[in-house]
């Protein structure tokens, strides 16, 4: 196992709900999945070098996954996010980063509703 594995879970909170957000990387690609606390639904999307590049227009200070994972890792534990309900996604946005990370939008696939069956 690579000594900057992370696997990680902590809660957050969206417009409507508590969430529990996990964040990993895994095979040289970071994963970030968010669970409806209420509902019990779960979205992950899985993101690469050249994804998260995408995402962060372009900026390309990226230098490996275990990299941004930790730093993302160290942001969460900070509170240095937040999250925001968008259509058909959570935007989870962390704010402030250390150097050669800039700020990241990472859109994750999701549905919600304002009310629970």
């Amino acid at each position: 196992m690579n000594k900057d594995f992370i696997d990680e879970s902590l809660e957050v909170y969206s417009e409507f709900a508590k969430h529990l957000l996990k964040i990993s990387n895994k095979n040289d690609l970071l994963h970030l999945s968010l669970t409806n606390i209420n509902t019990g639904l779960y979205f992950e999307d899985v993101f690469n070098l050249e994804k998260l590049n995408k995402i962060a227009n372009n900026y390309s200070n990226f230098s490996t996954i275990e990299s941004i994972t930790k730093t993302l890792y160290e942001l969460i534990k900070k509170n240095q996010f937040q999250l925001t309900t968008g259509e058909n996604s959570m935007l989870l946005t962390f704010l402030n980063p250390v150097k050669d990370l800039p700020e990241l939008p990472i859109p994750l696939p999701y549905i919600e509703t304002a009310f629970c069956e």
